[in-house]
């Protein structure tokens, strides 16, 4: 039940009655820009901020040396103790475009023969005696000079010696490689430069500079404090604080770091002495003020901001398992403030766990700083962060506040600590990420992504998720900070499209946009993403480059003027206050705008049956009033609060439940006033992990919807239990199954309960139809509630009734012990188009209404919350694709490319019926339908074509050779126009343009052939099947495995043609079917919903399935059917199996090894000449290859 509450303010010109000033959060002074901050990106070898001046402090990556294979060991310093080639710069993986040429001054010492690897660039002198440089004796020194003329660099180390009296082979220390000022300037950076002139320019132009992925956060596995990286020895791959320190030292800007996730309080301790008194040469922290540090502290009139290591929330992450882990033996050891109040959750004792670490940091920097460098001064020298998943997701805000909150300001009422602090004593901020982005981001051109409009769904002032991240740090009298945003297209996956609209002049209004939402939100501080990343980057491709759009936005937001917050009830007004019923800890929190400095009256609206309640009134997380209001305050009472105080701008007031008495409900206005509000006890809403994951079948037959589950569409749809109990059902089970097609979507559902007697059972389904996973349902986003004693269907989006229901269908039937019911929801009701591989947001309940109450039983929400919150809802993935009829096997069907209309394909009697849609297939990229099967090696295919629709002159129908799925794919076609005759087209490389060779001018009925022999593709034609003409022959380099089949296009994406083949037949090359394709695939665990299982089973070598970090891991694929096995390719991610099995099961429980790898390297592996029969296939991964989890592109199985 949702009740309103009322707080009414009014404007007060005199002092009336008692006034509270509470405190205030600090505020920019008027008239100043936006403050705005840069997330610098990771150092390495491929580092295009170019942060160091010196190279060796970018990238050393150490190999052996020429003619040999073994790598010298390191000192303690990590110089090499014998001759070595050191790996400087990697262009090839991150082509900086002649941005690393010019003369570069090398200093070592000792002495050494040293050469440019691969030729790449000239090292001089050269001397008789075989070394290189200008040797000094009196220091042991040698100098010498570089150039540089390639996109990659290395430089070799013979000879080496230590001392003018070494041994050879010793190695040399202290190396320094001093870039060029500028690309191919001929004049280096002196030996005493730190960083180049370009990276202090670009963090220059922020107010504030994040070094996560700098220190390396999201792999860091630092513990103590040895285990961090030192600023003495060569590249800085983790870098060391002493250079983030000095950075910000020499461009003034505040520091923001990330404290490693495992770090223990000595390291916490050592890291808060070092950037207050510094360290010396060898990295050794100083324990109170010197004269002359040789690395300095930060200085005094900088900020640092503190965050727990990086978005732990995020599975995807090591920290994530680290804390959660953590969390659960801090648990165990008893008497943890993270089950204060009895939680039970695992999960949300890790999610409490993040509070309570940054809480036990802040401690420790206040012990280091004393009080008044710390919160909660508003201009806080160390400001400690809480930085949540956006909008609350996972309750990663809520937990870890409330956790603060009630325990170590014993704001529950009750006496957990005896010194207790307010939540702003430990923290000076938090909040949540604020991309934002183009609302079609995967349009096929970039005015089309442009044209799309801007997604702004993080910043909107009336809907974002910022304004609920300002929401709950305003309650606490936080300040927003969002640790990453701006605006960008593709995140991490773009493409090279989507990266050539990053830098389209559009983007840099979008970015200004961006940041001025962000403030209307009430945001303080937006740490952009990131500094010159290919994806994200505002400089890109390197810091050279600062000239784009975004960085153009940046310079114009500093010339600007930050707008005022517009986020919140402009006063004097009345704020309705959604409390629900009020116990003791309940607080609601409500965001007003002051115009001015001014003092209000307030009167509280509101209703208690039960007791008497205690309240308490906060002003920014500051108490200004308690009250007790006396039991029986009926409907619509008034109570009078005392005058408050507010400074100008935005302000927070919360009503919170105070002491063992508040059992009151409050109400705006209260409908039935009869009702009685039970005591309940708060108990934190649970979070719903892991995320459920279902296959929704294909529907070859559309489901009759009767009642009658006997349709063959559920025969092949898999059931999936409503497991996750609320209340206490008892006798009571249920299931689903779920299918689909072009039109509709249907389910299956049954439910087993012994107390049934129709009085009011009934289901509900949540649908989050394009997958936003926000935490506020958006105007798509849709409950249905069904009935199971009639046809009644209510649809309710946030708990309020609309009436979408159009085309949906209820037939509910018996079951012995309970019901069933068939339900149907048409594509079009939810506004969405169904394609393969379209993942959706589910979830199912099944109420069970009981003499003693109603229970539920859901399958992904842990809590009756999906009404609300889409967040909890699990996914749903499309599974083959809808109209593919009953295509006899090895054949499937999909559209490839954006086709403009969903095509498909069927077969009966030996014809195929195929009807696609699509622009065209010719240029770079594909639009059409493809009916295929998989060849492997040499193969000729032969079809009649009966018939041809004419959409387009140019529309094509025809048989084709092609070597993946992808749109800009290598291929060859023999095809049909309806008017202008026959023609064999090709492309040649993939993405490259095609070409065509003109044929004679026939039209269906008539045949096509297509013949690869090696890497010659031959297309011909034949009025009768039997005497062929050639058409044209060229030359492809195609992969042995490749797909053949039928293809057709409309010429016309507003269109569908329809084609007629028959006498369709593959000949050669021993093909074996992928018999994976498109089947339902289930993994051990994915990072996120957008690299689940069923992403290396669809075809596209662009997705990928992807697990979390630890092993053992798998994944697994349903073929249907038993199948013998004698073929499995993977085609792995960076993030491979080094040692895994390829296993097979009758039943997906009892498995059998038929291939062992020990010793992998990743790339694709293809094993052949398997030998084993299952219905079930799995890659069973033992140890990963790398600190990720295991990541396949492509699962493929062959076999009969």
């Amino acid at each position: 039940m949702q009740i309103a509450a009322s707080l009414t303010v009014l404007m007060l010109f005199a002092s009336m009655l008692q006034i509270f000033r509470p405190s205030t959060l600090s505020v920019k002074a008027a008239g100043t820009p936006p403050a705005m901050g840069i997330n610098l990106i990771g150092v390495g070898d491929t580092n295009t901020d170019f942060l160091f001046a010196d190279m060796i402090k970018e990238g050393f990556r150490l190999q052996p040396p020429p003619n040999s294979s073994t790598t010298p060991a390191l000192d303690a310093n990590g110089w090499p103790t014998g001759d070595f080639s050191a790996f400087l710069w990697d262009g090839g993986f991150n082509p900086p475009a002649n941005k690393i040429n010019g003369t570069y001054a090398l200093r070592f010492t000792g002495k050494a023969h040293v050469g440019a690897r691969f030729a790449f660039g000239t090292v001089s002198p050269q001397n008789s005696d075989g070394t290189t440089g200008t040797y000094d004796a009196s220091t042991n020194t040698t100098t010498a000079t570089v150039v540089y003329t390639a996109d990659t660099m290395a430089l070799e180390f013979t000879n080496t010696q230590r001392t003018a009296s070494s041994a050879t082979n010793t190695g040399v220390t202290n190396i320094q490689l001093m870039r060029p000022v500028s690309p191919g300037a001929s004049t280096s950076y002196s030996f005493n430069t730190t960083f180049t002139t370009d990276i202090k320019t670009l963090v220059s132009k922020f107010q504030a500079i994040r070094f996560m992925d700098y220190s390396a956060t999201n792999g860091n596995t630092d513990v103590n404090w040895a285990d961090r990286q030192s600023p003495v020895g060569p590249s800085q791959g983790k870098g060391a604080w002493e250079y983030a320190i000095q950075l910000c030292n020499e461009t003034g800007r505040d520091a923001y770091i990330n404290v490693p996730a495992l770090a223990t309080d000595d390291y916490v301790t050592q890291l808060a002495q070092l950037f207050k008194y510094g360290s010396d040469a060898n990295g050794n922290v100083y324990t109170s003020p010197q004269a002359n540090p040789v690395h300095a502290p930060l200085n005094s009139n900088l900020h640092l901001y503190i965050e727990y290591s990086n978005e732990v929330w995020n599975g995807m992450f090591a920290s994530f398992n680290q804390n959660y882990n953590a969390a659960q033996a801090e648990v165990a050891a008893g008497n943890s403030p993270l089950n204060y109040d009895g939680e039970t959750n695992t999960y949300v004792w890790g999610w409490r766990r993040i509070g309570l670490r940054i809480k036990q940091i802040s401690d420790i920097f206040r012990s280091v700083f004393g009080d008044s460098a710390m919160p909660p001064n508003a201009n806080a020298h160390i400001r400690p962060l809480l930085e949540w998943q956006y909008g609350n997701a996972q309750g990663t805000a809520q937990e870890p506040l409330q956790l603060l909150d009630d325990y170590f300001g014993n704001a529950d009422g009750k006496q957990h600590v005896s010194n207790p602090h307010p939540v702003n004593y430990f923290l000076w901020g938090g909040g949540g990420a604020a991309y934002t982005g183009v609302n079609n981001a995967n349009a096929s051109t970039i005015d089309d992504m442009y044209n799309s409009g801007f997604g702004d769904g993080t910043v909107n002032p009336s809907t974002g998720s910022v304004k609920t991240d300002v929401q709950w740090a305003r309650a606490y009298g936080l300040h927003d900070v969002a640790y990453e945003g701006g605006f960008q297209i593709g995140g991490d996956y773009a493409n090279s499209l989507q990266k050539q609209a990053n830098v389209d002049p559009r983007a840099q209004q979008l970015q200004v946009q961006t940041q001025t939402e962000f403030n209307q939100d009430g945001g303080d501080l937006l740490m952009y993403f990131d500094s010159t990343s290919p994806n994200y980057g505002l400089a890109v491709p390197t810091v050279f480059d600062q000239n784009t759009p975004k960085m153009q936005a940046i310079n114009q937001l500093n010339q600007s003027t930050q707008v005022a917050a517009t986020n919140g009830t402009q006063l004097p007004n009345t704020v309705n206050i959604n409390s629900g019923s009020f116990v003791a800890g309940n607080r609601v929190d409500e965001l007003v705008l002051s115009p001015v400095d001014a003092t209000y009256g307030a009167t509280l609206n509101l209703q208690t049956n039960v007791s008497a309640s205690t309240l308490q009134i906060l002003v920014n997380n500051t108490v200004v009033q308690t009250l007790t209001v006396p039991q029986n305050s009926q409907a619509n009472s008034n109570v009078t609060l005392n005058s408050i105080a507010l400074p100008a701008g935005l302000n927070a007031i919360s009503i919170r439940g105070f002491g063992a008495t508040d059992t009151a409900l409050y109400s705006l206005s209260l409908t039935n006033s009869s009702l009685t509000p039970v005591p309940t006890t708060p108990t934190p809403t649970p979070i719903p992990t892991p995320i459920q994951q279902a296959n929704i079948a294909n529907a070859a037959t559309a489901p009759v919807i009767d009642g009658n589950a006997t349709d063959a569409a559920w025969s092949s749809a898999t059931s999936y239990p409503l497991k996750n109990a609320i209340g206490t059902p008892s006798g009571f089970s249920a299931s689903y199954q779920a299918s689909w097609d072009n039109a509709n979507l249907y389910f299956l559902i049954k439910v087993q309960d012994t107390s049934y007697s129709s009085h009011a059972d009934g289901l509900e389904i949540y649908i989050d139809p394009t997958h936003s996973s926000g935490t506020h349902y958006t105007a798509q986003d849709m409950q249905y509630v069904f009935s199971s004693d009639s046809t009644t269907v209510t649809q309710y989006n946030a708990g309020q009734q609309g009436t979408n229901t159009a085309g949906i269908v209820l037939a509910n039937g018996t079951l012995a012990g309970g019901y069933e019911a068939e339900i149907k929801i048409p594509w079009s009701t939810l506004g969405v188009t169904p394609k393969s591989g379209k993942i959706i947001g589910l979830d199912l309940a099944a109420k069970q209404n009981t003499t003693t109450g109603n229970n539920k039983l859901f399958w992904n929400a842990t809590a009756d919350t999906d009404w609300t919150n889409p967040s909890y809802f699990g996914l749903g993935t499309l599974q083959g694709q809808a109209g593919s009829g009953s295509l006899p096997a090895p054949w499937q069907q999909q559209d490839i490319g954006s086709v403009g209309q969903t095509g498909s394909a069927s077969a009966s009697n030996g014809t195929f019926t195929v009807t696609g849609s699509g622009n065209d297939i010719w240029d770079t990229a594909d639009a059409f339908q493809y009916v295929s099967q998989p060849l492997s090696g040499d193969g000729t295919i032969v079809a009649r074509i009966d018939s041809q629709q004419n959409t387009d002159g140019w529309a094509k129908a025809g048989v084709m050779i092609r070597e993946s799925l992808t749109a800009g794919s290598t291929h060859a076609l023999m095809a049909l126009t309806p008017d202008n005759g026959a023609v064999f087209q090709r492309r040649t490389t993939t993405g490259g343009s095609s070409s065509s060779t003109a044929g004679a001018s026939v039209a269906a009925p008539y045949w096509v052939k297509l013949q690869r022999a090696g890497s010659t593709f031959t297309g011909s034609i034949s009025s009768d099947g039997s005497s062929w003409t050639v058409v044209g022959s060229d030359t492809i380099s195609m992969a042995t495995n490749a797909y053949v089949g039928l293809a057709v296009t409309a010429h016309n994406t507003s269109a569908l043609n329809t084609t007629s083949f028959s006498q369709v037949s593959v000949t050669g090359g021993g093909a074996t079917s992928n018999l994976s394709q498109n089947k339902p695939a289930t993994a051990s665990s994915s990072e996120n919903s957008g690299v689940g299982p069923g992403y290396a089973v669809d075809g596209d070598p662009s997705t990928r399935w992807s697990s979390l970090y630890s092993d053992p891991q798998w994944l697994q694929v349903d073929l249907g059917a038993s199948h013998r096995i004698s073929e499995v390719k993977l085609q792995w991610e960076t993030a491979y199996g080094k040692a895994y099995q390829i296993q097979v099961s009758a039943d997906g429980s009892n498995w059998t090894t038929i291939y062992t790898q020990s010793n992998g390297s990743g790339g694709t592996e293809d094993l052949k000449g398997l030998s084993g029969t299952g219905r079930y296939v799995r890659m069973y991964g033992t140890q990963r290859g790398t600190s990720w989890g295991y990541s396949l592109y492509e699962f493929q199985v062959f076999g009969v």
